[in-house]
Protein backbone atom coordinates (compact mmCIF):
# COMPACT_ATOMS: atom_id res chain seq x y z
CA UNK A 1 0.00 0.00 0.00
CA UNK A 2 0.70 3.35 0.11
CA UNK A 3 2.43 5.13 2.88
CA UNK A 4 0.12 7.28 5.61
CA UNK A 5 0.86 10.78 5.59
CA UNK A 6 1.29 12.71 8.89
CA UNK A 7 -0.76 15.02 7.57
CA UNK A 8 -3.36 14.64 4.76
CA UNK A 9 -2.14 16.87 1.72
CA UNK A 10 -4.20 18.61 -0.73
CA UNK A 11 -3.57 17.55 -4.18
CA UNK A 12 -1.52 20.12 -6.59
CA UNK A 13 -3.40 23.01 -7.84
CA UNK A 14 -3.06 21.65 -11.82
CA UNK A 15 -3.65 17.83 -10.62
CA UNK A 16 -7.07 19.26 -9.53
CA UNK A 17 -7.56 21.15 -12.95
CA UNK A 18 -6.34 17.76 -14.73
CA UNK A 19 -8.85 15.78 -13.14
CA UNK A 20 -11.52 17.76 -13.78
CA UNK A 21 -10.79 18.38 -17.42
CA UNK A 22 -10.49 14.84 -17.97
CA UNK A 23 -13.11 13.90 -16.38
CA UNK A 24 -14.89 16.20 -18.90
CA UNK A 25 -12.94 14.65 -21.73
CA UNK A 26 -13.77 11.00 -20.52
CA UNK A 27 -17.98 11.65 -19.90
CA UNK A 28 -18.00 13.32 -23.76
CA UNK A 29 -16.19 10.57 -26.01
CA UNK A 30 -17.17 7.66 -26.77
CA UNK A 31 -14.63 5.05 -26.16
CA UNK A 32 -14.50 1.24 -26.35
CA UNK A 33 -18.14 0.92 -27.52
CA UNK A 34 -19.41 2.83 -24.10
CA UNK A 35 -21.53 5.84 -25.88
CA UNK A 36 -21.00 9.28 -24.92
CA UNK A 37 -23.12 11.18 -22.30
CA UNK A 38 -25.11 14.30 -23.64
CA UNK A 39 -23.47 18.02 -22.67
CA UNK A 40 -26.41 18.49 -19.81
CA UNK A 41 -25.34 15.63 -18.69
CA UNK A 42 -21.51 15.67 -18.50
CA UNK A 43 -22.51 18.90 -16.67
CA UNK A 44 -25.09 17.13 -14.39
CA UNK A 45 -22.46 14.42 -13.66
CA UNK A 46 -19.59 16.70 -13.12
CA UNK A 47 -21.90 18.92 -10.59
CA UNK A 48 -22.87 15.63 -8.75
CA UNK A 49 -19.44 14.92 -7.96
CA UNK A 50 -17.82 18.26 -7.26
CA UNK A 51 -16.51 18.02 -3.88
CA UNK A 52 -16.23 14.48 -3.43
CA UNK A 53 -14.03 12.86 -6.76
CA UNK A 54 -13.46 16.50 -8.27
CA UNK A 55 -12.62 20.15 -6.96
CA UNK A 56 -15.49 22.23 -6.15
CA UNK A 57 -13.87 25.39 -7.47
CA UNK A 58 -12.48 23.62 -10.83
CA UNK A 59 -16.12 21.66 -11.30
CA UNK A 60 -17.47 24.94 -10.46
CA UNK A 61 -15.76 27.29 -13.30
CA UNK A 62 -15.73 23.87 -15.76
CA UNK A 63 -19.95 24.44 -15.14
CA UNK A 64 -19.97 27.96 -15.21
CA UNK A 65 -17.92 27.77 -18.77
CA UNK A 66 -20.03 24.79 -20.33
CA UNK A 67 -23.19 26.88 -19.41
CA UNK A 68 -22.16 30.20 -21.36
CA UNK A 69 -21.73 28.56 -24.41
Amino acid sequence: GTPRLARPRRPHPAARVVTVADAFVCLFTARGGRGLLTREGTIAWITEHAGTVLDPDWAGALEQVLKSR
